[in-house]
């Protein structure tokens, strides 16, 4: 990674020109500028980013995809900052559950390691890149890839949880995991099930009952299968219903 520059990335949720999870989105920026010093407030960057909306959204008032780009250039005199957002429309219903399973391979060519940007989404996207080209050159959709300790971190778009028997794992931040916004979303504002954050194996993966993934886009998806073993989706679509609760109660996120 470049030293004198890094981009911060924030996908995000349109809905009525409207970002609902924006306060979670702000609170991942605020903590990824921490890393070069730069102190903004979530009011500031609340600000910033609804008058970037505000300027963007005539250029398509159905936009439901907002990709906002952060760059700094921390080893000048003054730290140099750009702030760009494209709105975009996405071909699916955004939050409804899949009807296909995602397909989970396992990318074991390279391993996430860790730096001062761990946890945040950053453009520096290699590895993610390669392992969806992995995932999609061998006909799956995803890919699960480990961190240096051989621990599993994330897919190359998404957050992971699995569920096995009364429980929910997913992968712990310290496993170098991308902090995910729908990933925060659904461990802040559950109160139904357990959740536990702890470092997974590969073979967790393949012992589990059912699998699900989730980013700030798509919300929770159902995963069909890793390698060749298939998952029972039936509690993921009852956790699926759970989270739109989540969304229309605290974030009035109309469903489709």
């Amino acid at each position: 990674m470049d030293v004198n520059y890094i981009g911060f990335i924030e996908t995000m949720f349109v809905q009525h020109n409207k970002i609902p999870l924006l306060s979670l989105h702000a609170k991942r920026l605020q903590e990824s500028f921490l890393k070069i010093n730069c102190i903004l407030s979530i009011d500031d960057i609340v600000l910033k980013i609804n008058k970037l909306l505000e300027s963007t959204s005539g250029i398509s008032q159905e936009a439901n995809k907002c990709r906002l780009l952060v760059e700094f250039f921390p080893l000048k005199a003054n730290i140099e900052e750009k702030w760009t957002m494209e709105l975009s429309t996405v071909p699916y219903n955004i939050y409804t559950l899949n009807e296909k399973g995602i397909r989970l391979t396992h990318y074991s060519e390279e391993k996430i390691s860790t730096n001062i940007f761990t946890n945040c989404k950053t453009n520096d996207r290699k590895i993610y890149d390669n392992a969806r080209n992995f995932a999609q050159q061998n006909n799956f959709d995803d890919a699960i890839i480990e961190n240096e300790n051989g621990f599993v971190a994330d897919c190359s778009i998404y957050n992971l949880f699995l569920i096995k028997g009364e429980q929910l794992f997913t992968p712990k931040l310290s496993d170098n995991i991308v902090a995910g916004v729908a990933r925060q979303c659904f461990l802040q504002y559950n109160t139904k099930y357990t959740i536990i954050e702890k470092s997974l194996s590969i073979q967790n993966f393949y012992d589990a009952d059912a699998v699900f993934v989730s980013n700030a886009l798509r919300g929770i998806q159902s995963v069909q299968q890793f390698g060749n073993h298939i998952y029972n989706d039936n509690i993921v679509k009852l956790i699926h219903q759970y989270w739109k609760n989540i969304l229309r109660e605290h974030f009035s996120i109309e469903m489709v």
